[in-house]
């Protein structure tokens, strides 16, 4: 039919393409929508589409400064609002929690698109992230949510329940059906055989501090006592306000172990090795939302330290502790013990098939109109 909704699959950053991709993937391949896949060239190796309607732009995403960031969302506005104005999307979906893709919905609404929102109601106490995750909310009109109890924080926030759906995470979706690399090649790729002990670290900006955050300090101070024997395998910062210093404690950290030849850092490897990486290594510390999805259900021990997941649902996989040296060496300690225990698991963000419900309800909306216009859903006051 010719007159199909057109719909755009917004990814911005290394975190969420394939996700994004995987749910344009899946609703490409159903043909009942005319699909749009728009993503920044500037996090992939290769240029692996070969799709007319897959659409690239380059954005390098720095910050670190406030006033850098002000600067990219300027500049990044102008992209957005050119795809916009060309191909007259009648919706767009956008996932997550980041200053990016809050830029992407306030501009969507400026065009009437209604925006479709992926792990809204989710809360990261230590983070700007969860104003912006929240106000992302406000700003769409259609909200698939990865938890029950997300559900209720949306309809809580006024949204319409109509509208609000229990689909959970479409990350479980994509690792059911991921093909990894194994640990010979992981090997050669970091020039690091395997050891006895894997830490991966992976540490970032807890941004909602006034104070200086001590944390990863402590963890490093920690690591200290661990290198000898453990293989340590640190992922620089993201783009957040402060992330150059995060990065340069750790480019210290290696240079000065660099003898030891166990302990390595990278950048922007790209999903697939990072999440093979993160299904054979024995634990995953720091405060990534990496420890908190992926990690429990590539049966990955994780450690999250301080506040900047904090508020998020844990699985029992998952060793939630503050940032003090005591406490990271003592959990540090135990987990490596009992690495090979296997933990069961409470499956928070879903099991599967979220992208399918995705499509299905989606499907019920292709012949409605005016979606973008909202009506704030009072609770009973009285």
């Amino acid at each position: 039919m010719n007159n199909k909704k057109k719909i755009c699959f917004f990814s911005t950053n290394r975190a969420d393409f394939n996700y994004i991709y995987s749910i344009f993937t899946f609703f490409h391949l159903k043909k009942f929508f005319k699909n749009y896949f728009v993503y920044n060239a500037i996090n992939i190796k290769n240029n692996i589409f070969n799709n007319k309607n897959v659409i690239k732009y380059h954005f390098n995403f720095t910050g670190n400064t406030e006033s850098n960031i002000v600067n990219e969302i300027s500049k990044f506005s102008k992209i957005i609002g050119k795809y916009l104005s060309k191909y007259k999307f009648d919706y767009i979906f956008i996932i997550g929690d980041r200053y990016e893709a809050h830029l992407i919905a306030s501009i969507a609404n400026i065009y009437n698109l209604p925006v479709v929102h992926i792990h809204g109601g989710e809360v990261t106490q230590g983070s700007y992230d969860d104003k912006f995750r929240h106000s992302i909310t406000k700003l769409s009109s259609i909200h698939f949510v990865a938890n029950t109890i997300y559900r209720k924080r949306i309809i809580q926030m006024g949204e319409m329940k109509k509208n609000v759906f229990c689909t959970g995470s479409p990350t479980i979706d994509f690792l059911k059906s991921y093909k990894f690399y194994n640990r010979k090649y992981l090997s050669n790729f970091f020039k690091l055989n395997f050891g006895e002990r894997n830490i991966l670290i992976c540490y970032n900006s807890v941004t909602n501090l006034s104070k200086k955050d001590s944390d990863f300090d402590n963890l490093l101070r920690v690591l200290k006592d661990f290198k000898n024997n453990s293989n340590i395998y640190f992922s620089l910062a993201n783009n957040d306000i402060n992330n150059s210093k995060i990065n340069k404690s750790i480019k210290s950290f290696v240079k000065k172990n660099r003898s030891k030849n166990n302990v390595i850092y990278f950048n922007n490897i790209g999903s697939k090795l990072f999440l093979s990486l993160l299904k054979e290594v024995d634990v995953i510390v720091g405060n990534s939302s990496s420890a908190i999805i992926e990690a429990p259900y590539l049966g990955t021990k994780s450690i999250n330290i301080g506040d900047r997941q904090k508020g998020r649902l844990m699985d029992n996989s998952i060793f939630d502790i503050n940032g003090s040296l005591v406490s990271i060496k003592k959990t540090l300690k135990k987990i490596l013990i009992m690495k090979n225990i296997k933990i069961k698991q409470e499956n928070y963000y879903g099991t599967g098939n979220s992208i399918k419900k995705m499509h299905k309800y989606m499907i019920n909306f292709s012949n409605k109109t005016d979606v973008h216009k909202k009506i704030f859903n009072d609770l009973n006051l009285k």
